[in-house]
């Protein structure tokens, strides 16, 4: 699974130059400043003026697509345990029925997404409270054009680096609105975990003590299946969407305990292909979780299917959440750069959104 040929043989994560040369736009300073970025956009979101027109909603909607919707599964993991307003994350241009109660959130990164686009069109006319996360585009200048208020940011870099922005600049407009997912304290805590956590992934952290640089490296030749235990589901499909671009890779995520019901009876069926999965814990899991997962891993080992368990400690399902899907962006770049791979652009996805806007007017 090399895309660079012997890249990986001369590829040395502990050679600061490897990063000049290999990620000459800078993806490794951007995953490192992703706590900063973080305490930025919860205080944008704090400071959010709702207009006069809105009030604590019943139900949430978020309408938004790939790097621009992952943060929004975030919050509404986190809401599911916290409060109980649910939070709704639409992918696509089908919007489900919304009443005078629902606050409808469009997020884009850009504010050209076309789902999101042609959703937010189609409910602006109709009941409930509207409003945007966007830099602006023409997401911006729909919400001007019907006096929606819109949330915006600056952020100089791939729409799925500004995971920060997605995840906390939506939760800080909550607060404001009235739901209250998470406090000032928990955000403070849960960012300094990632911190301290965090040091042990960065580049100038060795192989040999680098949990992110090591699991990249066991990665090589294998089909990698990430998965996420309780609420750490949404973490494991923020590792397959990194892994698939920046590192150009197959990769797959699946649930636990769901897993147990279904991909389990493939376990006994021997595979041509060579899979790893990396099993996601964290103490946040149901009451039977670490059992569970004993069984899973000893099924998985009897089949001689590649797997390891990554069990991340954390005080808080918030800072659960966060380091895990910080350690699977780590993860991601080091895979990258270990198969020669510059992690920034992404020209197969360029490529198709370029097509598909021949075919449906506007799209990108």
């Amino acid at each position: 699974m090399n895309a660079g040929g012997n890249e990986t043989a001369m590829t040395d994560l502990d050679q600061m130059d490897t990063f000049d040369r290999l990620d000459p736009t800078g993806v490794h300073r951007r995953i490192a400043a992703f706590t900063e970025d973080a305490r930025a956009a919860w205080a944008l979101g704090r400071a959010f003026e709702p207009p006069a027109s809105f009030r604590a909603p019943r139900r949430v909607v978020v309408l938004g697509m790939g790097g621009s919707a992952i943060g929004a599964d975030i919050a509404g993991t986190l809401a599911l345990r916290r409060t109980a307003v649910p939070l709704q994350v639409v992918r696509g241009s089908a919007v489900p029925p919304v009443d005078d109660e629902t606050l409808v959130i469009a997020s884009s990164h850009s504010g050209e997404t076309w789902e999101v686009l042609s959703a937010f069109e189609a409910v602006l006319a109709g009941p409930g409270m509207h409003m945007a996360i966007t830099q602006g585009g023409r997401l911006g200048e729909l919400c001007e054009g019907h006096g929606a208020p819109v949330a915006r940011y600056r952020y100089d870099g791939e729409p799925r680096a500004a995971l920060a922005y997605g995840v906390f600049l939506l939760l800080g407009v909550l607060d404001r609105l009235g739901v209250a997912v998470v406090t000032e304290d928990e955000v403070v805590a849960a960012l300094a975990e990632v911190d301290e956590q965090g040091a042990d992934w960065g580049t100038q952290s060795p192989v040999a003590g680098n949990l992110a640089k090591r699991l990249a490296g066991s990665l090589d030749g294998r089909l990698p299946v990430i998965v996420g235990d309780g609420p750490l589901q949404v973490a494991a499909l923020r590792w397959q969407n990194q892994l698939n671009e920046n590192a150009k890779r197959w990769a797959f995520h699946a649930a636990l305990p769901e897993l147990a019901h279904n991909l389990v009876e493939a376990f006994g069926r021997p595979s041509a292909v060579p899979f790893r999965l990396i099993v996601l814990e964290s103490p946040f899991g149901d009451a039977h979780s670490r059992r569970r997962n004993d069984v899973i891993l000893e099924q998985l080992a009897q089949s001689r299917v590649d797997a390891e368990r990554v069990r991340l400690e954390a005080r808080s399902a918030l800072a659960a959440l966060l380091v895990a899907c910080h350690l699977g962006d780590w993860t991601s770049l080091y895979a990258a750069l270990l198969d020669g791979v510059d992690p920034s652009p992404v020209p197969v996805l360029t490529r198709f959104k370029e097509s598909l806007a021949s075919v449906i007017g506007g799209a990108r």
